[in-house]
């Protein structure tokens, strides 16, 4: 074997050595850990979003096993899909409040399930390797692409990235890290068609661990949270250009089905951004105020 090669394949099995011979860290499974996640689905003619705080509030034993409750508080929206409006859609902030399911971790994965059935699944597996299916959510199955470390706070955790097949020319790159969630939010379907959920942040005693960027994990106000929930993109779907009526000053971003940004900026009103000259697939638009984060998925048919 030429010695190129050979250092290439040395160094692959020494990178995944490295990966899987570290100390399983999952996250801390007590009361210091929270998520803000926010989830949209479509269900005519209405938007109908929710921007949920998971925490985890106690222990509880079912089926011979001990699991963590998660609980979630946050609001809830139901948004009408055009500008005309609908009455079946108030478009106002409600508080919102339950139980999300129980979760455990043992040896590399995470299990879920919900109270008072024994069944449970299992949630995230960070044993797999590279052309592992991570788990079939759907029709689209998630099949693991590779597998890096990611610095949380001065953790290393793993993260991998997989691919969502939805179509034979489509592709759609998430992520999942080990402690963290994933990039739909916190016990939210990875299938997006369905949950269109958004991961924002995680911390711990109340201070941001991950990410260290825009993303808040400070509770807006019912007054905030309401200035970007009157939010309409129209049309959608879309053949290219796209109207963003916005009603307060804000930062936008769009970003294209594997995170890049495409288009920045700030705005005072409603404004257009055109994707005709991207392929087609699945956008994300997200504005923020004053902590407050908001997005809409866009399709460019």
């Amino acid at each position: 074997m030429p010695m190129k090669k050979l250092l290439t394949a040395t160094l692959v099995i020494l990178v995944h050595v490295g990966l899987y011979a570290q100390t399983y860290q999952p996250f801390p499974l007590d009361e210091t850990s929270e998520w803000r996640a926010q989830r949209s689905m479509l269900m005519p003619p209405c938007w109908d979003t929710w921007w949920l705080n998971y925490h985890i509030s106690g222990q509880l034993t079912q089926g011979g096993k001990e699991y963590h409750i998660i609980a979630y508080d946050g609001m809830f929206n139901s948004q009408p899909t055009s500008n005309s409006g609908n009455p079946l859609c108030p478009n106002s902030m409600v508080d919102t409040s339950g139980i999300a399911g129980l979760i455990r971790a043992e040896e590399g994965k995470y299990y879920t399930a919900q109270i008072g059935e024994d069944y449970e699944q299992v949630y995230l597996d960070f044993t797999l390797m590279p052309g592992d299916t991570l788990w079939e959510v759907g029709q689209f199955p998630f099949v693991v692409d590779s597998v890096d470390m990611v610095d949380v706070n001065g953790r290393p955790c793993i993260r991998q990235w997989f691919c969502a097949n939805e179509s034979d020319t489509v592709c759609n790159y998430m992520w999942a890290i080990e402690g963290i969630g994933h990039t739909h939010g916190f016990l939210n379907s990875m299938y997006h068609f369905e949950s269109n959920g958004h991961f924002l942040c995680y911390r711990e005693h109340q201070v941001q661990v991950y990410p260290l960027s825009e993303w808040s994990c400070i509770i807006p106000s019912v007054e905030t949270e309401s200035l970007l929930s009157s939010t309409i993109v129209f049309p959608n779907p879309t053949e290219g250009l796209v109207r963003i009526d916005v009603t307060t000053p804000c930062r936008f971003q769009m970003m294209d089905a594997i995170g890049r940004v495409i288009f920045s900026g700030s705005t005072d009103g409603a404004f257009e951004l055109d994707i005709s000259s991207h392929p087609r697939g699945i956008y994300t638009v997200v504005l923020t105020y004053q902590g407050a984060v908001w997005s809409s998925r866009v399709v460019r048919l």
